[in-house]
C-alpha cells in the first residue's frame, strides 16, 4: 500500500532532513569554533565532531532495525528535541568532558529523529522524488546557512553556533511531532515486514551507497589543503566553493528529479561510482587550475545525484523501509572516517595518493551497485 503524504508531512520530513544533515555542511565551521573560539586542538576538535558523528551512526542502525515497531511521531520528535536541549547546554560549556558527552547525546537524538525521517520518505509514493526536494531544501538551507552563521559569530562568539544548531533541532522537533506522516503497510502484514530479513540486492546497494559516501569525505574534506598545496590562490579555492554549492542547489538537486522518469536508476549507480573516480584522481593530481577547478565544482554533486536515485532503488527493493531509514548511517559513518582514512594516507603518502586510494574505494562501490542490480534483476525472473 502506498502512502500519499499531504503537504504539511511531507514539509515536516524535509525540515527534518535538513535539521538533521545541516551538520554535514556546517562541519567547516563547526570545527573552525572548536578550534579558534574554544582553543582546542585541530586533534581534539576532529575527534569531539566524530563522536557525533559515530553515535548518529549507531542511534541510525539501532532505529532503522526497529523501524516498524516503533511509536514513529513521538520518537522522531523526541530525538531531534535531544539534540536541541544537547546543543543548548553544549553553548554553554567549554571543558571537554562536558562537551564531548553532550555531543555524543546530541548525535544520538540526530540519528533517530533522522532515521525516522527517511524511513518515512522511503515509504512514501514516490521517494525517489521526495528525496529529490529533501536534497533541494538541504541546499537552500546550506546556502543560507553559510552565508550568514560565519557572520553572526563574527560579531558574537563562536559558542553561539550550538544555540543555533539547538533552535534548527528544535523546529525541526516540533514539525515532526506535529506533521509526521501515518504509515500503512506496503506489504502483506506488520509481521512479515517484521520477521523478513534484507535481500542481498538490499546490502550490496547499502554497501555501495556507503562507499561512495566514504569516497566523497576522503577527497572533500582536502579540497582547501589539496588546492594550497598546488599553489591556488585561497580566492580561487573559494570560488570553488561558490559554485559547487550554487551547482548543487539550482543544478543538481533539481535534476535528480526531474530525470527521475527520463534516467534508470539502475544505470545511474552504475555510472556514478566511475564518474566521482574519475574526478576524484583529477582533483588529486591536477596541476593547473581549471582542470582542479572543475572537477572540484563537481565531485559533490555526483554523490548528491547518486544517491538520490539509489535511495529510490532502495525503496523499491525493500518495502519495509529499514534500508533508507538506515541513511544517516551510511553517511554519518563515511563523513566521520573519511577524514581520518583520507588524512593519514595523504600525511604518510602525500595528497596525490589520495586519487588511488579513491579508485579502489570506487571500484568498490561500482562492484556492490552491480551486484545488488544484477541480483535484483535475478530474483525478478519468473521461476
Amino acid at each position: 500500500m502506498q502512502n500519499k503524504f499531504a503537504r504539511t508531512s511531507v514539509g515536516s520530513l524535509l525540515i527534518g532532513h535538513c535539521a538533521g544533515m545541516i551538520d554535514l555542511i556546517s562541519l567547516p565551521v563547526w570545527i573552525g569554533v572548536l578550534v579558534g573560539s574554544l582553543g582546542y586542538s585541530p586533534q581534539v576538535a576532529g575527534q569531539t565532531v566524530t563522536l557525533f558523528l559515530l553515535a548518529v551512526v549507531v542511534a541510525s542502525v539501532v532505529t532503522a532495525r526497529l523501524f516498524e515497531n516503533l511509536p514513529r511521531r513521538p520518537v522522531a520528535a523526541v530525538g531531534f528535541a535531544v539534540a536541541g536541549v544537547c546543543f543548548f547546554l553544549a553553548g554553554m560549556r567549554s571543558d571537554i568532558v562536558a562537551l564531548s558527552l553532550l555531543h555524543l547525546l546530541a548525535g544520538a537524538g540526530v540519528g533517530m529523529g533522522l532515521s525516522l525521517v527517511h524511513g518515512a520518505m522511503g515509504r512514501s509514493d514516490n521517494p525517489h522524488r521526495i528525496f529529490g526536494f529533501a536534497g533541494v531544501a538541504l541546499g537552500g538551507a546550506g546556502t543560507v546557512f553559510l552565508a550568514i552563521v560565519p557572520q553572526v559569530i563574527q560579531h558574537t562568539s563562536g559558542p553561539i553556533i550550538f544555540t543555533i544548531f539547538s533552535g534548527i533541532m528544535l523546529v525541526a522537533a516540533l514539525a515532526t511531532l506535529l506533521a509526521y506522516p501515518t504509515l500503512a503497510p506496503r506489504v502483506r502484514t506488520v509481521e512479515a515486514l517484521r520477521q523478513a530479513p534484507l535481500t542481498a540486492p538490499v546490502w550490496f546497494a547499502i554497501i555501495g551507497v556507503s562507499l561512495m559516501t566514504l569516497n566523497n569525505a576522503v577527497v572533500f574534506a582536502f579540497f582547501d589543503v589539496i588546492g594550497k598545496i598546488r599553489g591556488f590562490e585561497p580566492s580561487a579555492i573559494n570560488t570553488v566553493f561558490i559554485v559547487l554549492g550554487l551547482l548543487n542547489f539550482l543544478v543538481v538537486a533539481p535534476a535528480a528529479v526531474v530525470l527521475q522518469k527520463r534516467v534508470r536508476a539502475e544505470r545511474v549507480v552504475l555510472v556514478g561510482p566511475l564518474f566521482q573516480l574519475v574526478l576524484a584522481i583529477v582533483i588529486t593530481n591536477a596541476g593547473s587550475y581549471l582542470p582542479w577547478a572543475a572537477a572540484a565544482a563537481l565531485y559533490t554533486g555526483v554523490q548528491i545525484s547518486t544517491h538520490t536515485f539509489a535511495f529510490g532503488l532502495l525503496a523499491k527493493l525493500d518495502d519495509s523501509g529499514r534500508a533508507v531509514a538506515a541513511t544517516p548511517a551510511m553517511l554519518m559513518l563515511g563523513a566521520a572516517l573519511g577524514p581520518l582514512l583520507g588524512g593519514a594516507i595523504g600525511q604518510v603518502y602525500g595528497f596525490g595518493s589520495l586519487g588511488f586510494l579513491a579508485l579502489a574505494i570506487g571500484a568498490g562501490a561500482f562492484g556492490c551497485f552491480w551486484r545488488s542490480v544484477s541480483g535484483a534483476q535475478l530474483r525478478a525472473l519468473p521461476v
